[in-house]
């Protein structure tokens, strides 16, 4: 059963430039120098597991990774309605939730995270909640979010409360929210809602591609979109926005079609006919961020931006799908489009 996208026309990232500045915002000063690398280059395998499956919870659309300092291993399954929950050896070792829309069920698990109080945190992407459960699945907190609209990611801080990164509401150009532990939401950040490609006209097709991601270390909050070039970060005890535009060799900007796709088959290839923004990865001070020509767990062409320990950037060419990072690794499909699922662990040659 082949892996569905974690980028791709339903689900991919980057946040474009070409909206206004906000009040609190600081643009970056230029584009940082971005050096053309091969990921074998870059990267070293020094480890590998193949993740469980059995009859009765098959991995069948991968909506988020994460990875904890004991190295168990917690996948979202957006089309099983569930969260997988693995030992570091890929021992499967709880399936948690099912599809429904009432307490331990979901309509779109979205980006499960390991909260620091050793609890797990899981985001419903349609239904506006968020369900903490323990390590034997037994269901501790149910947190329904008012007026969220689409939850595309999900990150805990540590003393409780945690942000979500969303397509904004009829009441707010908003995307990224934090809620206290409770669900009662803290302050908003990011006005947008409607960011589009560096230097496009707005176009009602933007909204069929354009998607948020998220993730965060420290009081820092970094944000992209599908349909951009650009990172934001949010720096949360002073709210200060901050933007780093990425110009890097190879990629293909988004551009509209000549003519409004007829069908959902010509928006696929259209949308897989230039770059988009795929799954945002923060591990201390690196970040990893995939521009994918495709669907991002098929393998198809993609160029990994990477900012290393030292705040250098490059662009790697040949790089597996990295979907998380964790404990100074990066995580990437070995096994891309395959029913047999195999993370890859990375490390960096240089810090």
């Amino acid at each position: 059963m082949k892996l569905s996208s974690l980028s791709g026309i339903a689900m991919c990232v980057l946040l474009a430039n070409a909206c206004g500045v906000d009040r609190g915002e600081a643009a970056s000063a230029g584009p940082p120098r971005i050096t053309p690398v091969r990921f074998t280059d870059a990267f070293t395998l020094v480890d590998s597991v193949e993740l469980q499956q059995t009859d009765s919870a098959l991995i069948v659309r991968i909506s988020g990774v994460d990875v904890d300092r004991s190295g168990s291993i917690l996948l979202g399954d957006v089309s099983e309605g569930n969260v997988k929950l693995f030992g570091p050896d890929g021992r499967l070792l709880r399936v948690i939730g099912r599809k429904g829309d009432g307490p331990r069920e979901f309509k779109a698990p979205r980006y499960p995270r390991f909260g620091p109080d050793g609890l797990i945190y899981v985001a419903d992407g349609q239904d506006g909640r968020v369900q903490v459960f323990d390590r034997a699945g037994a269901l501790r907190r149910f947190i329904r979010l008012e007026d969220v609209g689409m939850v595309m990611g999900l990150a805990v801080r540590e003393d409780g409360s945690f942000l979500v990164v969303t397509d904004g509401t009829e009441r707010s150009d908003h995307v990224l929210i934090h809620f206290d532990s409770a669900g009662t939401r803290l302050k908003e950040f990011l006005s947008i809602k409607k960011v589009r490609p560096t230097g496009a006209a707005d176009d009602a097709l933007w909204a069929n591609v354009r998607n948020f991601f998220m993730d965060a270390r420290g009081d820092t909050v970094f944000v992209t979109s599908t349909v951009s070039d650009t990172i934001w970060s949010v720096h949360l005890p002073t709210g200060r926005e901050s933007r780093t535009h990425l110009a890097f060799p190879g990629y293909v900007r988004p551009t509209p079609p000549s003519a409004p796709p007829p069908d959902i088959a010509a928006l696929v290839k259209w949308g897989n006919s230039f770059h988009l923004g795929s799954t945002l990865n923060v591990d201390a001070s690196r970040i990893y961020l995939p521009y994918v020509q495709g669907v991002l767990n098929y393998g198809d062409p993609m160029l990994l931006v990477l900012r290393d320990g030292r705040g250098g950037w490059t662009v790697a060419s040949g790089a597996p799908p990295i979907i998380s990072a964790a404990n100074g690794r990066a995580y990437g499909l070995l096994t891309p489009g395959e029913e047999r699922v195999i993370l890859g662990a990375f490390t960096p040659r240089t810090p």
